[in-house]
């Protein structure tokens, strides 16, 4: 690249959402949904939306946040660690993983096993989170002091 300049862009990415607030519920990435790796979050928000309904009309908001964290906590470790792993193998990696999506013979069922919470990447996610959440705020100050980070 000729004359490449630093940029950022900050996302609501929580590896624990933050379901609720007192009387106020959170859905999508307000409550902190949305995928570390590419920021995908229209599903999280939908099914996370449909519960937070759900518990108002049962009358049981204090049961959101249990529920929102059982059916997305494992899979918010996981996209940490892919975005963790994503950023270590840099553009190889991302050819790697372009290859064999295409090789596969459903690329949504592999998708859904690579965004599975597995073992390994729960023994992966301290370390991915503290990397993560470090790139993050240093993206986050990039984007406050653009000029400083112009200059770097």
């Amino acid at each position: 690249m000729r004359e490449a300049r630093a940029f950022a862009g900050t996302g609501n990415v929580r590896s624990s959402p933050i379901a609720r607030v007192g009387s106020t519920l959170y859905a999508g990435e307000a409550a902190g949904l949305q995928d570390a790796l590419w920021g995908f979050g229209m599903r999280f928000a939908l099914v996370s939306g449909h519960m937070a309904a759900r518990a108002i009309l049962d009358r049981a908001p204090a049961d959101y946040d249990r529920h929102l964290r059982g059916r997305f906590a494992g899979i918010l470790r996981a996209s940490v660690v892919n975005r963790y792993f994503y950023e270590k193998l840099g553009d190889s990696g991302y050819a790697r993983l372009l290859r064999r999506i295409a090789r596969a013979a459903d690329a949504r069922e592999w998708l859904r096993g690579f965004y599975a919470p597995r073992l390994w990447k729960t023994l992966w996610f301290p370390i991915a989170r503290c990397a993560v959440e470090k790139g993050r705020r240093r993206a986050e100050t990039a984007v406050r002091e653009p000029a400083q980070a112009a200059a770097v």
